[in-house]
């Protein structure tokens, strides 16, 4: 005999709602807990079309709170690491890189941490533009937050329509070794000096600024331009 529930409106008239099996809520329970492990992730940085975007001041202060409050080189990186994939940059995960697949540390220090944000211009995203900066607290804060206003921009565009590499740290040639030499189409640098040129092309160099959401905004414009083709269907 089939138990009834109170019956329901539907449609404009009284409706009879059978319960389900048993069998059928027990299988529900058991899969609810595996829900978490399909898809997910951390959501990317998102802004509406045409918002004006601006460093997120309160992001900077807890990143660099965190980071003078860490008790090692290491919980530092492990901090960066995470602000990174908060900012909607991916890890690179390839044998051909030194370090660990599928991890934000690349290169033979154990220091230098990369990832990058994948074009979104079907034309141009096998193009390349690289960004590094220093790990000295502000260079790197500023990159980390210019990363996120990008990704942000391009939610609901093709914005970065070029793939974007970004660079923590002063090994820049680890990650470099999953892009041929062609597809490089720009490289800047933010911090300390490093090379003059990288992969054949000349390094186009930002004065460090005491201010790191000051460097942020600026980073962002430049990389947004680097990253859009012109003239572009890809601009807002």
């Amino acid at each position: 005999m089939i138990q009834l529930d109170p019956t329901v409106r539907q449609g404009g008239r009284l409706a009879v709602v059978r319960r389900p099996p048993l069998v059928w809520a027990l299988l529900v329970a058991c899969l609810l807990p595996l829900a978490g492990c399909f898809g997910g992730g951390l959501p990317l940085p998102s802004a509406r079309p045409g918002e004006l975007l601006t460093p997120d001041l309160r992001r900077l202060d807890d990143l660099s709170e965190a980071l003078a409050e860490a008790g090692s080189d290491a919980a530092r990186t492990q901090i960066a690491a995470d602000a990174l994939a908060a900012s909607g940059v991916a890890p690179l995960a390839d044998a051909r890189v030194p370090g660990k697949s599928g991890r934000f540390v690349v290169g033979v220090d154990g220091r230098t941490l990369a990832g990058w944000i994948p074009g979104r211009g079907p034309l141009h995203k096998d193009s390349l533009i690289v960004v590094a900066a220093s790990r000295d607290g502000v260079s790197d804060l500023a990159l980390i937050e210019a990363s996120r206003m990008l990704v942000a921009s391009g939610a609901y565009t093709q914005i970065p329509a070029r793939s974007v590499l970004v660079v923590l740290g002063d090994d820049v040639r680890a990650p470099l070794r999953l892009w041929n030499r062609e597809a490089v189409l720009s490289v800047l640098r933010v911090g300390t000096a490093g090379p003059d040129s990288l992969a054949g092309r000349p390094v186009q160099a930002l004065a460090p600024e005491a201010n790191a959401a000051t460097l942020a905004a600026r980073l962002y414009e430049v990389l947004s331009l680097a990253a859009t083709p012109s003239p572009s269907v890809y601009t807002r």
